[in-house]
């Protein structure tokens, strides 16, 4: 079974629990209809009895206290358990909802257990047992049936982000809370000297306090159910299934018991037992589950290095040997150029894989952002069209785009993001389309107010069949191991294309059939804009790029690396400038009190001083009459990275490897910002 599927089936306890449950709520009953009783008989003791039978008579009258208290121990034990399991549980998923719901058991375990010690008179207490035994009980049910309550209440209104944001101290004061109101309600009743009477020997409800738990179990059944629709697991599922026998417990009470130690108070003793055992096994059945899917994901993750390795060794194959090629001095210039184009196109396979690497990870951890700016849609489509016509020129395979006449040419949304979801579909049927045609067609959809564009990949290759297609969106997933042999991948860029549609507002659905061809669908939401208006800010823009080509600017390029340094100094001088370099922090202050400074490209990660110290004391610095545009060059590209970069005063970020459109256009932006226009 799929590792998804697998998970489903985990996020419940299994049928034969929920099942046995019922039965063992239901069995008592029926062996009472066949003449079997589990009451402990009160037999009057026999003082003129000799001595070994006056040994029999004690025990045999005590028989209903020892089993009570066994049965309340039992019922205590497991509250314990229940709470050092939801403990551990959260040791592992730190979810702090587990450990409080599992105080809140533990609470009403320790109220059990005031009841049984009191009941045997190893704590003091002052009232009789004939009134403090089933008032404690009663208060105990009713304790137990409202603080579950409270504890899952607790959760259900907040989002899972602000739930898991909840720490130690969150569930330290909540269990302190629960902690004090448990010893205060025991407290009351040991130190009181009459209690109200709460069993009616005769009437046809006997026990009319267990009535209030009976009606707010049922309560918490609802609380429980809403509170598994949020946080499916097999301890959520297993509150549910445990308020049937606190119901049954509760049935018995009220309605059969009318004497200490009968049969209905054995049986609702027993009863309240299996309650405790359920979430217990809740919590064992979601250890056991996490551990085999940690199993499962380090199998699958290994899987993956595997095909990385493979993935990022064929691209840094051909950039070693063609690059070791090219220091013959015998080579003709069309093969030079040839050789380049390969290392070229190979060092973008390369790149492409560390980004998809990247925002996988950036996905799994939440932190993966989209951009809204306005841009043309169709040169968009075309741009990334045009990649990809470059690699099938070889090949007997049509590319055609159909772009519908209604879809607007102006949206609002992530190009960058939208061109990469296309790219990831055409670059997978163009792997796995030998001849034939891919196309790609575009139109608008309307639902309600909202618009949405429908983009649709279609080719002629091997297709997939019905199992395929129901994981191809998962992470680390191709069709199977013989695909990735022959076909290549690292198996994300269709989860990572899937998380993006989604965050985009849309979604991605796939139609195959097996030696026919596939076609991919995604939508994403938007707003169209005036395309007339977006044309003039794009010449504006180019009129201000054109001049700004042609008036050097002082920069300044921090980075300790050689390689680096050599790259970022040959592109910057062919743009025109004549950039200074410092390899520190510490070069870096000593040039900017030497010298007026437009631009600085600063490296974060340097020996001595890093870039965001440096960039601190430039700012904070009393001695300079203007500062200098700082802007982060790093490798460094996760959000809390370029979040600290923002935090400290610097106004761009170019991730490396370093290009030159990258560099060109933060250069523009930040002159056209200077300049007064919004770019």
């Amino acid at each position: 079974m799929a590792l998804k599927d697998d998970i489903a089936v985990q996020e419940k306890l299994p049928s034969w629990i929920v099942y046995s449950v019922i039965l063992l709520c239901i069995l008592p009953w029926v062996l009472n209809q066949f003449g079997i009783t589990f009451e402990s008989a009160n037999i009057p003791f026999d003082f003129h009895a000799n001595q070994n039978s006056l040994i029999d008579h004690r025990f045999l009258t005590f028989k209903g206290p020892f089993t009570h208290a066994l049965l309340e121990w039992g019922a205590f034990s497991l509250a314990i358990l229940t709470c050092f399991m939801a403990f551990t549980n959260y040791a592992i998923k730190k979810d702090p909802a587990t450990p409080i719901i599992g105080v809140a058991l533990l609470c009403a375990g320790l109220m059990d257990a005031f009841h049984t010690l009191a009941a045997i008179r190893l704590i003091e207490a002052s009232a009789p047992n004939k009134d403090l035994i089933p008032f404690t009980w009663a208060l105990c049910r009713l304790f137990n049936s409202i603080i579950c309550v409270i504890g899952v209440g607790i959760f259900l209104n907040r989002k899972k982000s602000e739930i898991t944001n909840h720490g130690p101290k969150f569930i330290m004061s909540i269990s302190l809370v629960f902690l004090v109101i448990a010893y205060s309600t025991i407290t009351i009743c040991a130190t009181s000297s009459s209690l109200p009477q709460t069993q009616f020997p005769g009437a046809m409800i006997t026990r009319p306090w267990d009535v209030y738990p009976f009606f707010i179990f049922i309560v918490g059944a609802f609380f429980f159910y809403k509170f598994y629709r949020k946080f499916p697991s097999s301890f959520s599922h297993a509150l549910i299934v445990s308020t049937v026998p606190d119901l049954a417990t509760q049935v018995y009470m009220a309605l059969g018991s009318s004497a200490l130690f009968d049969n209905a108070f054995n049986i609702a003793h027993f009863l309240k037992i299996i309650a405790y055992a359920v979430p217990f096994t809740g919590l064992c059945y979601d250890y056991i589950y996490t551990n085999k899917r940690a199993v499962e994901a380090d199998r699958i993750k290994s899987e993956f290095l595997a095909s990385m390795s493979h993935e990022i060794r064929t691209p840094m194959n051909a950039i070693i040997g063609f690059s070791n090629e090219l220091s013959e001095k015998q080579l003709k210039q069309d093969e030079q150029e040839e050789m380049i184009e390969l290392i070229k196109d190979s060092s973008l396979g390369l790149l492409r894989i560390i980004n998809d690497v990247l925002d996988f990870s950036k996905i799994e951890s939440d932190k993966l952002t989209l951009e809204v700016i306005q841009f043309e849609l169709r040169r968009t489509i075309e741009q990334t069209m045009f990649i990809i016509d470059h690699q099938l020129s070889s090949r007997k395979i049509t590319l055609k785009l159909n772009f519908d006449e209604s879809t607007p040419q102006a949206i609002e949304g992530d190009p960058g993001r939208i061109r990469q979801v296309l790219l990831n579909l055409l670059s997978n049927s163009a792997k796995f389309t030998r001849n034939g045609e891919i196309s790609v067609s575009v139109y608008p959809e309307t639902r309600g107010n909202e618009l949405y564009i429908h983009f649709k990949v279609k080719d002629t290759g091997i297709g997939m069949s019905e199992a395929e297609q129901k994981t191809i969106f998962q992470r680390f997933t191709q069709a199977d191991q013989s695909t990735t042999r022959k076909y290549g991948g690292t198996g994300l860029g269709l989860a990572i294309s899937k998380n993006i549609s989604l965050m985009m507002g849309g979604d991605i659905k796939v139609h195959s059939e097996k030696g026919v061809g596939s076609t991919f669908h995604f939508w994403i939401k938007t707003k169209e804009v005036n395309y007339n208006d977006l044309l003039e800010q794009v010449d504006e823009i180019k009129q201000e790029e054109e001049s700004f080509k042609l008036s050097p600017i002082n920069i300044l390029l921090v980075e300790d690396n050689v390689v680096n340094q050599k790259l970022a100094m040959r592109i910057l001088k062919r743009m025109g400038h004549e950039p200074d370099l410092a390899e520190n922090g510490f070069e870096a202050i000593e040039a900017v009190h030497k010298k007026k400074y437009d631009i600085i490209f600063m490296d974060l990660q340097m020996p001595e001083m890093g870039g965001l110290e440096a960039t601190a004391k430039i700012l904070d610095s009393q001695e300079l009459d203007s500062f200098p545009t700082i802007v982060a060059m790093s490798a460094n590209v996760f959000k809390e990275d370029i979040d600290a970069c923002v935090a400290v005063g610097m106004k761009g970020f170019i991730p490396k490897p370093i290009m030159k459109e990258k560099i060109l256009e933060v250069l523009t932006r930040i002159h056209h910002n200077k300049m007064g226009i919004a770019s």
